[in-house]
């Protein structure tokens, strides 16, 4: 039996278990627009299953965007790297984390990471990727293998969603709901 996840806007969506017990799905397609906006939602589940029944509302926060996006197309190295998204509509329990990643797999010479990753409070806005950090990561190396830079919005691992659910001939099952969004753009790293 499917768990429906409604939406603040009517939308609603079924989500199949891949085992007992375990339901998780990607929502929405590359290059379509976001299934899942910030908003209230609801979980539910009928009765009749051995799970359930289930009715649980939740908060979502706005899908993030860099809001600068056509001054990270390079990055160099040598000079701190402010980002910045837009920050209404999070809360104290919202986290920003940008990662960048030069695409290789192996280190360049006097790099000693091929990645590196900071983490901010959504509410914030901001935060710069600083030289020092920057630095330890080589360049991207092939035209054909561009640099990633991502930022994604999470819950802190304190603020997910926690209930139970009552299981037919069982104990009650707890349940964690948490979220990820993100947005992704190549880079050149110099």
């Amino acid at each position: 039996m499917p768990l429906t996840l409604a939406g603040p806007d009517g939308r609603t969506v079924d989500i199949y278990p891949l085992s007992w017990g375990f339901y998780s799905q990607d929502i929405g397609l590359p290059g379509t627009s976001p299934f899942l906006i910030g908003g209230t939602w609801q979980l539910s589940l009928p009765p009749g299953g051995a799970i359930g029944p289930l009715r649980q509302t939740f908060y979502l926060p706005p899908l993030v965007h860099f809001a600068n996006p056509e001054s990270l197309t390079t990055i160099h190295r040598s000079a701190d790297i402010p980002i910045a998204w837009t920050s209404s509509g999070y809360s104290a329990h919202d986290l920003i984390n940008v990662e960048l990643w030069n695409g290789g797999y192996t280190l360049t010479p006097g790099a000693t990471a091929v990645a590196v990753a900071c983490t901010a409070l959504a509410q914030s806005g901001h935060l710069v990727l600083p030289a020092s950090l920057l630095s330890q990561i080589g360049p991207t190396m092939r035209t054909d293998s561009p640099g990633v830079l991502q930022i994604s919005v999470n819950p802190r691992p304190s603020s997910f969603t926690r209930f139970v659910t009552p299981v037919t001939g069982a104990a009650d099952m707890p349940v964690l709901l948490t979220y990820s969004f993100a947005d992704t753009l190549q880079v050149v790293i110099r």
